[in-house]
């Protein structure tokens, strides 16, 4: 089975949406953490909530074999004999050491396994040839949008060699992909990490949660062996900085996101020749209809109220304690998706359409059913 990682905050609702949809396109195939928080919120009587919320998701069983890790937000470990680590940041170093030599996947709460994918360890362990950093699920041929709230095209193009236009006269810098052949006539695409181009494309972001997979030896040989300036073990940096400490497993999940990415850009040498790989067609999406870390929170105010209909809340009605990153219509709020739930309503996976998928994120409108 493929070890797999699941941060998750306040989410239940959706988490169960991920795990539906894994099971639904992946099978049985993952061998699954999930590490959870059940955060206190402005409406602090509403914390056992949440917990009655995971209560329930466990009971479900959706797959089969899951360790479930509730975060002890007052817990720290000290490690170095100098510096203390979170309990969230402890349970994923776990989960890495106990995977060191095998591949080992990240996800997120709001994300949704929406195409049907032919894969299995064996499978997996194909696409890592010698010179593979990371198997995205995320990307592929057709996520040519950086920003889907803009409609904002990636400036960089994945092109065949033969084909790939002068980057010059085009104004887009292309890189030439290859293909590889795995087993049972699956092909993916593959292109190199190093490329000179800027790095705010998706299609260079060197480490990301959403639906990738690493070698977990090459994750922890990052933690335990880059040197920073001050020569400070990286894995002593990460846990003593305050902001990445953050006894939140959510807001871990997004800080571990930018400090590997700022470590890798700033040591670029460490992953030298090697290659991005995904499927031809991504398969994994980031679904943004909320957030549930720091950041500004749109409320009713800040919509069009033209762009507010039932199409877009088929529940009616607009959060104004949560909304999503892009302050787009479709957004919903994370406790009344709890509320929902406790009472054996749930997002039908069957009422989203996903065949013009064009971005890594995106909102996809989506119905309710009782369970």
């Amino acid at each position: 089975m493929i070890p797999i990682f699941i941060f998750s905050k306040n989410r239940a609702c959706q988490l169960r949406l991920l795990l539906e949809s894994l099971k639904k396109n992946c099978g049985d195939i993952f061998d699954v953490t999930i590490l959870y928080n059940c955060a206190i919120t402005s409406d602090i009587s509403y914390e056992d909530m949440w917990e009655k919320g995971y209560e329930k998701l466990i009971e479900e069983e959706i797959l089969t074999g899951i360790k479930w890790v509730k975060e002890d937000k007052d817990k720290f470990v000290s490690i170095f004999s100098v510096n203390e680590i979170s309990h969230a940041t402890q349970v994923m170093f776990e989960f890495l050491e106990e995977n060191e030599n095998k591949k080992v996947g990240f996800f997120v709460d709001d994300n949704v396994w929406f195409r049907k994918a032919n894969l299995d360890e064996n499978i997996l362990n194909s696409l890592f040839k010698e010179d593979t950093w990371c198997v995205s699920y995320r990307l592929g041929l057709n996520t040519t949008i950086q920003n889907y709230k803009t409609g904002e095209e990636q400036f960089i193009k994945l092109v065949d060699a033969t084909t790939m236009e002068d980057p010059i006269k085009t104004s887009i810098f292309g890189i030439s992909i290859g293909y590889t052949h795995a087993p049972e006539d699956n092909f993916y695409i593959r292109w190199p990490t190093d490329s000179k181009t800027p790095r705010s494309s998706n299609y260079l972001f060197l480490f990301s949660v959403d639906g990738a997979f690493y070698r977990a030896g090459d994750l922890l040989n990052i933690f335990d062996t880059i040197e920073k300036p001050k020569h400070k073990k990286l894995r002593r940096d990460f846990s003593k900085s305050e902001p990445l400490n953050s006894p939140h497993s959510l807001s871990l999940a997004h800080k571990i996101e930018s400090f590997v990415n700022t470590a890798l850009s700033n040591n670029i040498n460490i992953i030298k020749g090697t290659k991005f790989c995904s499927p031809e067609q991504s398969c994994v999406i980031g679904t943004n209809y909320n957030r549930v870390v720091d950041a500004f929170q749109p409320t009713k105010s800040h919509y069009n109220p033209t762009d507010i209909t039932d199409k877009y809340f088929p529940l009616g009605g607009v959060s104004e304690r949560r909304g999503n990153m892009s302050h787009q219509p479709f957004c919903r709020d994370i406790k009344d998706l709890n509320d929902l739930y406790l009472n054996n309503s749930v997002i039908d996976i069957d009422s989203m359409d996903f065949s013009d998928v064009k971005s890594s994120h995106g909102e996809i409108p989506f119905g309710i059913k009782s369970l």
